[in-house]
């Protein structure tokens, strides 16, 4: 995301300060017309794309950790998106991805893996892995399995 002038990037802990802000604001109009029970609030799923280098995926990782651990309440899991049948399997993912598990274990936080698996009509092909290879990863969810 770019800014106003679409000269700079916008941070992502930016991303999340303006979408806390959001909801808080959604939250308190709901409450001020006796409506609180309605909305309950909104999470954010962070994905990234199948389509970058596997060394960059530590960036991602790394980012997402930091997020969830200062905004608890906002980040519900990490998934890596896109056409599985021209981009990465998971397996090209794998030691970022063991790596993220671990840390995420080693730091006590609630940060599943929501993977997208099993979109595919590959008969023999790379991505026909991937639903087995994010079950092993241990994903609470499958996108569009």
């Amino acid at each position: 995301m770019w800014d106003e002038s679409g000269e700079q990037r916008v941070p992502h802990r930016e991303w999340l300060i303006d979408f806390d802000q959001i909801v808080n604001e959604v939250k308190e109009e709901m409450k001020s017309r006796g409506r609180e029970n309605e909305f309950i609030g909104a999470k954010i799923i962070y994905t990234t794309v199948r389509v970058i280098a596997p060394e960059r995926m530590e960036w991602y990782t790394k980012d997402v950790i930091a997020l969830k651990q200062e905004f608890p309440h906002i980040i519900a899991g990490f998934d890596i998106v896109g056409d599985e049948n021209v981009a990465l399997p998971l397996t090209d993912y794998l030691p970022q991805l063991l790596a993220f598990n671990e840390e995420v274990k080693t730091l006590g936080l609630d940060l599943p893996l929501l993977l997208h698996a099993g979109e595919t009509l590959s008969d023999g092909g790379s991505p026909d892995n991937n639903m087995y290879d994010a079950i092993l990863l241990g994903t609470k969810r499958i996108g569009h399995g």
